[in-house]
């Protein structure tokens, strides 16, 4: 019995042991994220400005969307993260574990900007709520918007890159 015992233990501080880094190993993926260029938007102007293109990540399935844009260190100015919905439906997102600073462009299913939410707290639980009916989001950098004076109503194009 007392044989037994210790090889019951035994093996349970080898797996213990085996399975330890796996875990500390996942925890610093986790906070080195590079992005990933899976695709092209841009944005077309409703007024005089320029259109304006941005490199983007895709966040399509359940885990991408949790995620989203938490624990980046950075983002270069012309990219972004576009959030694709199955559907259309009111927004709500929160920047828990976000240390970037984003703005938060809502587009609806034909691609009009519907609405913005400009420069979001880092680190801050407070939803963030877009009524107006979305199905795509694109977080950028804090200031994107003002800086290149993306407004409502403009449009928005995006196209994934082939693999």
């Amino acid at each position: 019995m007392r044989q037994n015992r210790f090889s019951i233990i035994l093996i349970f501080i080898v797996l213990l042991f085996c399975f330890l880094p796996l875990q500390l190993g996942s925890e610093e993926i986790k906070y080195n994220i590079d992005f990933q260029h899976e695709g092209n938007l841009v944005i077309l102007p409703s007024d005089m400005h320029d259109s304006l293109f941005v490199k983007i990540e895709l966040a399509e399935l359940d885990t991408e969307m949790m995620q989203g844009l938490m624990y980046r260190k950075n983002m270069e100015e012309n990219e972004g993260m576009l959030f694709i919905y199955p559907y259309s439906q009111e927004m709500y997102f929160w920047m828990k574990n976000t240390y970037i600073p984003l703005d938060l462009i809502f587009i609806a299913e034909d691609g009009k900007i519907v609405d913005l939410a400009e420069n979001t707290t880092p680190l801050s639980e407070k939803n963030i709520v877009s009524t107006v009916l979305s199905k795509y989001v694109l977080e950028v950098n804090a200031g994107f918007c003002e800086r290149n004076f993306i407004i409502v109503g403009d449009m928005v194009e995006w196209e994934r890159l082939e693999k």
